[in-house]
């Protein structure tokens, strides 16, 4: 399916129900619970026709499967305490990892699948509109980057409690009554204590669940493409020279004219040139650091002050002990949970570091990246590369190709898109020169 057309698709769904609900609240139609039935059976139905038009294959759907059945276990676990649930949750870390089409499944998947053991009726359609909407939402507002601070997405989740009570609430009233304003006023503030149940449940779950579940879907993400972000090598454009307009054709990772791309990139690197290319997080600017005699060219490229440092981007673990010195336990650790991934650690410069790639203060930052593709570069070219993110200076990093700079393309010898575009923000970066680390930039991975 066109996803032009499949976006429409989706986007009607989600808006018909509660257009309608507005519309029979105002016209005060008698048949209200059939027309609304109705409208969110038909919505539901458009969704899922259009999730499998898409045709995601088995390692795409299992992961949804495996979430709205935990999410469904976890409900009737708690089936004892009213409206204490991780339904909620589950979908928004679903919505959030694979996408916000993903997270709606979860949670409809999970209302649907719960209610077999619960109890089936004509409020099943609507609990699975409205869990689903919570995941979508938690998708919509991780991929525009929302939820980079914590205390964002445990308010939506806080929210979304409330978000699920009024639609429910509102479904019955129009459904089943003929409340004037006091009465649903009445009904509302009656529900209100579970509605606040609901969102208190979904925060508690997220802080115990997000933080250790986030880090392992995400690798299950990138290890299988889920999500929309491709393998390493599986799907890539030809490379962009010379600011060269990327084509729209897809080469995989054997055919002769991707090698040839891949080829031309490790070339333009062991020149000492820079170059363009996707990582886990955002599109990166770099080169190799056994090639290059500084990071002069990245910044003169970016127009950005040379004061700041440009990270190295490494291939193993140990690395850090490598090019780092003094090395504390903690960072240890922390490369040992997060690498591959999207965390930067700071460190004391070690001696295969050149003066002129350390900070001010002889430091230097590595980050191991969790994309197969920037894994392979580095293992090529021999070396880590020295990398920042691929914007001018003052302007956003960008994790889609077509926001690069066309200033900054023109410039470079050579770049590689990712087709197809993810969605993700910069890594995260924590000062591990101190005797506590001290988080400099909070990004892909939440370190409190």
């Amino acid at each position: 399916m066109n996803k032009a057309l499949q976006k429409v698709i989706e986007g009607a769904a989600l808006v018909a129900v509660p257009v309608v609900l507005v519309v029979c609240a105002l016209t005060r139609i008698q048949q209200t619970a059939a027309l609304s039935l109705f409208v969110v059976l038909a919505a539901l139905l458009m969704f899922f026709v259009s999730y499998d038009k898409s045709r995601p294959a088995l390692n795409q759907g299992m992961p949804v499967v495996v979430l709205a059945a935990l999410a469904a276990a976890g409900r009737v676990l708690f089936f004892a305490i009213p409206d204490f649930k991780p339904v909620s949750a589950i979908a928004i870390i679903g919505g959030v990892v694979f996408g916000k089409r993903n997270g709606f499944m979860v949670g409809a998947l999970a209302a649907l699948v719960s209610n077999f053991f619960m109890g089936q009726g004509l409020w099943t359609p609507w609990q699975m509109y409205a869990w689903g909407l919570v995941g979508y939402l938690g998708g919509y507002f991780a991929e525009r980057g929302f939820f980079r601070r914590k205390v964002v997405l445990l308010g939506y989740g806080f929210v979304s409690g409330l978000l699920f009570g009024f639609i429910m609430n509102f479904w019955s009233i129009l459904g089943f009554t003929q409340a004037d304003g006091a009465l649903i006023a009445l009904i509302y503030s009656t529900a209100l204590p579970f509605d606040l149940v609901h969102s208190a449940a979904t925060v508690i779950f997220l802080l115990v669940l997000y933080v250790p579940w986030q880090r392992k879907l995400e690798r299950i993400k990138r290890k299988y493409a889920v999500g929309g972000l491709a393998q390493a090598h599986a799907t890539m454009n030809s490379s962009v020279t010379a600011g060269q307009k990327p084509t729209n054709s897809q080469e995989s990772a054997g055919h002769p004219m991707f090698q040839e791309t891949f080829d031309h990139i490790v070339q333009v690197l062991a020149e000492g040139k820079p170059v363009i290319f996707p990582t886990d997080t955002v599109y990166g600017l770099g080169v190799a650091v056994n090639a290059a005699k500084s990071p002069q060219v990245l910044y003169e490229l970016k127009e950005r002050d040379e004061g700041k440092p440009v990270a190295w981007l490494v291939s193993e673990v140990a690395d850090i002990t490598r090019y780092g010195k003094n090395v504390p336990d903690y960072a240890l650790k922390l490369a040992q949970t997060y690498f591959p991934g999207g965390l930067t650690l700071v460190v004391q410069a070690g001696e295969e570091v050149p003066a002129l790639f350390q900070g001010k203060d002889g430091t230097i930052g590595l980050r191991m990246p969790d994309y197969p593709l920037t894994l392979d570069l580095i293992k090529r070219v021999g070396a880590p590369l020295a990398t920042t993110s691929a914007n001018i200076s003052g302007e956003p990093a960008t994790s889609c190709f077509k926001d690069i700079s066309p200033q900054l393309l023109k410039k470079v010898e050579a770049a590689l898109q990712a087709d197809p575009e993810k969605t993700a923000p910069a890594s995260t970066v924590v000062d591990c020169t101190s005797i506590r680390p001290r988080v400099l930039r909070q990004g892909a991975i939440i370190i409190e």
